[in-house]
């Protein structure tokens, strides 16, 4: 595969992902998976994973998955701002 090739998959990989979060209903839920959680905090799922597992970022798991509390995530973002 080629750099173009290559390129061109991630670009239609990101796409795919935006539409989905775009389309996705607005449910406000009190427990949000990574997606939803990065997106509330406006920042990188990958991002939000390393600190959740630093511990920076309020989180808890459900079986094999993390989770992240929405309440935890307003408290978080309030303590940022002081």
């Amino acid at each position: 595969m080629t750099l173009e090739e290559t390129l061109r998959q991630i670009v239609r990989e990101e796409i795919a992902t935006v539409i989905e979060l775009l389309t996705r209903p607005k449910i406000e839920a009190e427990v949000l998976d990574s997606a939803e959680a990065a997106t509330f905090l406006k920042m990188p799922v990958d991002t939000l994973r390393k600190r959740a597992a630093k511990g920076d970022i309020p989180s808890f798991k459900s079986g094999n998955l993390v989770r992240f509390r929405v309440s935890e995530l307003k408290a978080y973002l309030a303590e940022r701002k002081r």
